[in-house]
């Protein structure tokens, strides 16, 4: 029983220096990027970009809808259920980006900004890449 809690440890030790790993370099690349947009764009344009997000961000929280998770848990993953949940993810993702494309008028509303709209509009395309 030592042996396998040793393993389990192991395993847990090498899957957090990964994940420490992989989350350095992604933030890292995010802010590369983030810098060089923010040299690229005028501050008005930085501001259109922040209200578009708005949306975007708050529909994003529930775009998962947990299926990494739930493939974790189970103890059974075939291909036919990979499958199944690729084209339900990629249905979820087109009727999110359809929702966030007509929620830019919402946006508009709530920044009194006509500007927003086709920016919101093209981002909503996030959900199905």
């Amino acid at each position: 029983m030592s042996e396998d809690v040793d393993k389990i440890k192991e395993k847990t030790i090498k899957g957090g220096k990964s994940y420490s790993i992989i989350t350095l370099v992604s933030q890292a690349v995010s802010w590369a990027f983030t810098f060089i947009v923010i040299r690229l764009l005028d501050p008005s344009d930085y501001g259109l970009m922040a209200m578009a997000s708005v949306v975007t961000a708050f529909i994003m929280v529930f775009s998962g809808l947990g299926i990494g998770a739930g493939i974790v848990q189970r103890d059974d993953v075939n291909e036919s259920v990979l499958d199944s949940l690729f084209w339900f993810s990629l249905a979820v993702g087109v009727l999110f980006s359809i929702g966030v494309y007509f929620l830019a008028y919402v946006n508009e509303i709530i920044f009194n900004s006509s500007e927003v709209i086709p920016i919101t509009q093209l981002i909503s395309l996030i959900f199905i890449i």
